[in-house]
Parts: structure tokens; sequence; C-alpha cells
């Protein structure tokens, strides 16, 4: 069998999760066939989405859930201080459940687990193509139960662990080569290079790397400060930049007549919000999924429709979350691409929630301000 060799997040199901009380899903694969911008849905799932909602809606909660899943397969940086107050206040209940599926070709790959905090499972099960074939139940003495070839000798005496089983069975099985495993390393892989962060104040981030960088001091480090010019001036801030050094270390000056000023003294606040953005766009072409939440809080909306472009063009699956209905266009994405959160945390993309058949021709955002979609 043939695969497609490209591996994507189809939905996730979340539940008890910070403002997510009920269990709530956002679907990926829910599409139309429209004959325009075909590129942005591989194979029937969205690879770049743009999510809209009012405050404290659900945007930021999404993405966070979206990521959780990081603290469970990798040993990248699981962004622990973004998970304060993880089960919901109003609930009452003591455990958040998650369900992933994930599309790899002709393969179906679902991945539930509970918890009760970022870094405390409770249980995990993997299925492919509707067949379990690892179970684990963290309150229980039960050996680990797994049907993936390659796992016959493996130590299936879990007790005390205190890691995913599913990464336990990575890193101490010699697996087969066949399609199941592939599948299961395939996910593996996809979540060791996801990357979240957000364009707001300071370089939070979840996944993809460790460690804290100070953004200018990599730029120049990485012999990139002529590159960042380049970028800045073709996003329309004017500048010409130089390396400076203070104190022993690298960073970036404005040159401006003979003077030197450091780059963090004058720069505006969106034009340190695009020393982030370039900070991490160098390196996406080793991302395999980006969740941008806020990501043009504080660019002009030209700029913002500039920085979509750029996403645009990059293989990966990319979600951003904004108030800028600007970019809500057929020009840009199309209408399964974009999605709407209720107050009541549903998510839903523009074709499921208007009567209209969206055509090309269609004034979305002027549906959107007409109420047209709902909100």
């Amino acid at each position: 069998m043939k695969h497609q060799e490209k591996f994507l997040l189809e939905s996730l199901v979340v539940e008890n999760f910070k403002g997510f009380e009920e269990a709530i899903e956002i679907n990926f694969s829910k599409t139309r066939s429209y004959d325009f911008n075909a590129e942005y849905v591989s194979g029937g799932v969205v690879n770049k989405g743009i999510i809209y909602g009012k405050n404290a809606s659900g945007k930021s909660n999404i993405g966070y859930a979206i990521f959780d899943i990081v603290s469970n397969l990798t040993d990248k940086n699981n962004g622990l201080s973004l998970y304060n107050n993880y089960l919901n206040a109003h609930s009452g209940k003591d455990v958040a459940n998650f369900i992933y599926t994930f599309k790899y070709g002709a393969l179906k790959v679902v991945y539930k687990y509970s918890k009760k905090s970022l870094e405390n499972i409770l249980s995990e099960e993997l299925l492919i193509n509707d067949m379990r074939v690892v179970y684990y139940d963290f309150t229980k003495n039960d050996p680990i139960k797994t049907s993936l070839k390659g796992t016959e000798t493996l130590d299936k005496n879990f007790e005390g662990m205190n890691i995913s089983v599913l990464k336990y069975i990575y890193k101490n099985s010699k697996l087969e080569n066949n399609e199941e495993n592939k599948a299961f390393q395939k996910m593996i892989d996809f979540v060791n290079n996801m990357l979240f962060f957000r364009c707001l104040n300071s370089n939070n981030y979840i996944g993809f790397q460790n460690g804290s960088k100070d953004i200018l001091e990599d730029i120049a480090e990485t012999g990139k400060i002529k590159e960042f010019e380049e970028f800045l001036n073709e996003e329309g801030v004017k500048c010409q930049l130089v390396e400076k050094v203070n104190n022993g270390s690298k960073t970036i000056a404005f040159k401006i007549g003979e003077n030197k000023i450091d780059f963090s003294e004058i720069a505006s606040t969106g034009t340190h919000s695009l020393a982030l953005f370039f900070f991490w766009y160098k390196s996406l072409e080793k991302a395999s999924f980006l969740f941008i939440d806020e990501f043009d809080a504080f660019y002009h909306f030209e700029l913002a429709e500039k920085i979509v472009q750029k996403l645009k063009m990059i293989d990966i699956q990319v979600i951003l979350t904004t108030h800028n209905t600007f970019l809500m266009t057929n020009e840009l994405l199309r209408p399964d691409c974009y999605f709407i959160v209720f107050e009541n945390k549903i998510f839903k993309p523009l074709f499921d929630l208007t009567e209209k058949e969206l055509r090309y021709g269609h004034n979305l955002e002027k549906i959107f301000r007409a109420k047209g979609f709902g909100l």
C-alpha cells in the first residue's frame, strides 16, 4: 500500500482542560471540494488555517490543548508555565481527556490519553486504523499491552514509571519495518517538530527545541543580520542594521548616520514582533506543525497579509489565531480554512455557518461583519 508522505493533524477532541469544560472538537478534515486554493487542503485535511473568535473564546487554549502532546512524547520545551490552571475550574472533575487523530496516507492514527496535570498521565491508548496497538493504565499494575512488532522482548512491567508509555516503547524497542510501526514513528517525529509561539511581549514557545535564546543575539551570532535587515525592509520597516557588541555579547543595532543605536532601545513593538517571527521563520523548514497565537497582534493589516503569504509557501501544517478580518478572503485561503470559535467553545469552518453556497466571488469579510456567520 502506498502512502502520501504528509503526516497531518486531522482533529483534536479535548475535555475538562482549561476553559473547555465539556468535550470540544476542532476538526481540520471537515472540508469542501472548492476548485480554488486547493493546495491549502492536503488529502482532505486543512494544512493552512486561521482561527477567529472573541476574547476569551478559546483561541489560545486550543493551541495549548494541541501542544499538550509535546510533554508526553518529546524532550522538547513543554511550556510548563503556560499550563497553570490545567483542569477546568467549573467541572469538579479531576481528569482531562485528549483524543488526537492524525492522517498519514491511507492510515488513521489515534492517540488517546487522560491526565491530571501536564506531567501526570493516567492512561494512554494508541490505535492505527481502528486497531488498538498500545494501551496502558497508570492506575493499575498490569503490564503494557502492545501488538507493535518488535516489542516482544520489551520489559512491559511499567509500574512506577513516570513517562509516557509510547515514549518508552519508542526509545526502548527495535521496531520492525512495517506500516503500523512507520505510522507510529511518524507520529513521534511529527510531535518532536511541532512549534507553538506567540507574537506577544516575550518568546513564549512550546516544542521544537529546548532552552531560551536571546532573539537578537542569536540572529547576530548566526550571521543573519543582513538577511534580517532585508526581511524588515521587505515588510516595510526601512532600516540599516549592523552588529554591535555589548558586554562581550553580540547584538543588533540600527545604523543611523554615524551612530549605532541598540535595536531593543528604539524598535517599535511591531518591529520586535517581526524579529521574533524572523527568528522562528528561519527554522521552519525543519518543523512539522506551526501554531502562532495572535500572530499579527502588533502588525498593520497589510503586513499581516504579507506574513500569511510567507507562511503559505512553507510545506508544513500552519494554524494561526487572529482578530484581523481583513485576512478573511478567498484570495488568501478558502472557506474551509477559516474557523470561528464561539463563546460556547464550538469550533466551525465558515462554510458550516451559513446556508449560502460559498464561492470564490463571495466577500467573506463582508458576510462576517454582517453577522452572516453568527459572530
